[in-house]
């Protein structure tokens, strides 16, 4: 298990069977694609400090986010990992994982199961369309507390998708931290302010964008081109 995810465990006050769950499935994610469960730490350690910055409490996100993608288990191996020729049939597929996560965490966690289902609910074509029943009678206060989480929960997973996940999101041009911005305020379209704040605030940065995998493909690619270029120089200077 992640060590900091077990002193979280202790920070938090998590009941022993919760901190079960929580190894369990992130267990399960990295046998299943290790790709995912990556995404998955990375997201809640993001979302967690996307709270924070907004002022919000924390422990929700830590007891969703890491389980937010759990109905990707369910997804074949030939849909979760492709990487090209991605198509409709694809997206169908791939589009019930927030329900699929629902099932898995609402009998336990409905509060967190809420927070997960809702985290596509905030782009130009939010899924799912219609929020499955649940085992548990969740007040409509606490539902509404849980889709304002799923915000944060949305803006990280973007956020994570885009800038280091391998998919084809800028279609191979350099990545810029404007064009993470433009991608990020298309896919999160209903939630536009908060996505201007966090750059506005520069919580979104250069520095963040820097450490990501694409931001150190930028930094290889540049290096590449420096040593290209390099060696045209010499050869016209011998020549």
């Amino acid at each position: 298990m992640i060590p900091l995810f077990e002193k979280l465990f202790i920070e938090y006050g998590l009941r022993e069977e919760d901190r079960e769950r929580i190894r369990t499935d992130l267990a399960l994610l990295k046998a299943k694609d290790r790709e995912t469960f990556l995404h998955s730490v990375r997201v809640t350690l993001l979302s967690m400090k996307i709270a924070k910055h907004f002022g919000m409490n924390t422990r929700p996100l830590f007891f969703s986010a890491p389980r937010h993608d759990d109905g990707k288990l369910l997804v074949p191996d030939k849909v979760l990992k492709k990487k090209k020729n991605w198509g409709p049939s694809d997206s169908a597929v791939m589009k019930a994982h927030p329900v699929d996560s629902f099932k898995r965490l609402e009998p336990t966690n409905a509060f967190s199961a809420y927070i997960a289902v809702n985290h596509h609910r905030h782009g130009p074509n939010p899924y799912p369309k219609k929020l499955p029943k649940g085992t548990h009678n969740l007040s409509l206060r606490a539902k509404r507390e849980a889709f304002e989480y799923s915000k944060i929960l949305a803006i990280a997973d973007c956020w994570d998708a885009a800038v280091n996940r391998n998919n084809n999101r800028f279609a191979g041009k350099r990545i810029t931290l404007d064009l993470v911005k433009e991608v990020m305020l298309h896919e999160l379209a209903r939630i536009q302010p908060m996505v201007n704040q966090l750059f506005n605030e520069n919580f979104f940065n250069e520095e963040m964008l820097a450490k990501s995998t694409r931001g150190k493909v930028n930094k290889r690619n540049l290096l590449e081109r420096k040593k290209v270029t390099l060696k045209i120089k010499r050869r016209i200077i011998k020549h």
